[in-house]
């Protein structure tokens, strides 16, 4: 039997042609830049806590999505929030297939008319829910939506992510985060190599790489994830550690965090392969505050001088997300934080050659809590 990955150029080619014919005023409609494409709507939704709010996930489907076997569903799971709190229930839908990449997934048909020829729609409601407990703020929910594999062992055909804004609202008196604070939580773009940052707002640090799926490790959100490479920026420097950092400005809220109470909520995901007995299983997350100016950071990492911080390691499991979190009160004339994340050589320090055979990060996120 052929084999149906030899089928995929002649698709491409075809979504190509058909996507030319409509931008030259032919006689389709509309076309999709890809096979699927997902949002929610609505886009932004208020879940008290305690509470369940139905949003829908729309999904439009190419018809690209047919194969030699049939036509293929799509599949979706919740693929990072940014607070524990939330949780996300698709209705009406099934199981996806054991094992492989449908594993987690729930599936359903991509199957209703739209209008436009060629493409077609599943209209999936999904129940979001707040803890009781969780903290009041602004979270995002983000859905992993892709085409079924044909098989246990191929990769999907195409997949898309679909974001959801959630409110979950304070009663007077209680505390209140912010969004999250990073830029570049999920690592979609390329990281600088050098020492610590200049300014606020990038990652920079030891050498990395920005990676799609690698073996059995994927993104645990996005597209891609941070893979730790060496303990300097360009190979090893004979340390222990793999450092990157990001600095947050909080200039803007000054007023917040004279009163001497407000703190920073932190947290970080972690997998990595296991190649034998000397794999290294050590990651930290770790926060410091500073006064003066973010420009200075260097100089002040070097010397010692920030106001306070606070480290926490995680002993890891190997090919597993595990997420590492920590708080840090600030001091009343903070004006910074510094976001650090690394990989530890706890079990050999490889003074030169591959110093991690494949240790990962993805997911970042600091908020601010004021009381």
């Amino acid at each position: 039997m052929r084999s149906p990955h030899r089928f995929r150029p002649a698709l491409a080619l075809l979504l190509a042609a058909l996507g030319l014919l409509a931008a030259c005023g032919g006689q389709v409609a509309e076309s999709l830049a890809r096979l699927i494409e997902a949002r929610f709507v609505p886009a932004t939704q208020a879940v008290e806590r305690g509470t369940t709010q139905r949003v829908t996930l729309e999904i439009r489907c190419s018809d690209g999505i047919e194969s030699p076997f049939g036509r293929l569903g799509v599949e979706m799971r919740v693929d990072a929030a940014t607070s524990l709190g939330l949780q996300a229930t698709t209705i009406g839908t099934t199981a996806g297939r054991p094992g492989g990449y449908s594993e987690g997934f729930q599936k359903t048909e991509c199957r209703q008319p739209t209008g436009a020829d060629g493409i077609s729609q599943a209209l999936v409601p999904v129940d979001v829910s707040a803890d009781a407990a969780m903290a009041p703020g602004t979270y995002v929910l983000r859905m992993r939506v892709q085409v079924e594999p044909i098989s246990v062992g191929d990769l999907p055909k195409d997949q898309t992510f679909a974001d959801l804004t959630v409110v979950v609202p304070a009663p007077p008196g209680e505390p209140v985060t912010t969004g999250n604070l990073i830029v570049d939580p999920g690592f979609e773009t390329v990281v600088a190599a050098g020492g610590l940052p200049a300014a606020p707002g990038f990652w920079q640090g030891d050498a990395s790489n920005v990676v799609t799926a690698e073996g059995d490790i994927m993104p645990r959100s996005g597209a891609q994830m941070l893979k730790f490479i060496a303990t300097g920026a360009i190979g090893s420097t004979n340390t222990v550690a793999s450092q990157l950092w990001q600095t947050v400005d909080l200039r803007e809220y000054a007023s917040v965090i004279g009163g001497g109470t407000a703190r920073v909520d932190a947290a970080a995901w972690f997998n990595r392969i296991v190649v034998g007995t000397t794999t290294d299983r050590r990651f930290d997350l770790r926060l410091l505050a500073f006064d003066g100016n973010p420009a200075d950071v260097g100089t002040r990492y070097a010397a010692g001088t920030w106001l306070a911080q606070q480290a926490v390691a995680l002993d890891s499991q190997a090919f597993l997300w595990q997420q590492v979190q920590a708080s840090l009160v600030l001091p009343a004339n903070t004006s910074y934080v510094l976001v650090e994340i690394y990989a530890f050589e706890d079990v050999q320090n490889d003074a030169d050659g591959t110093e991690f055979a494949g240790h990962y990060a993805d997911d970042v996120t600091l908020v601010l809590v004021r009381p």
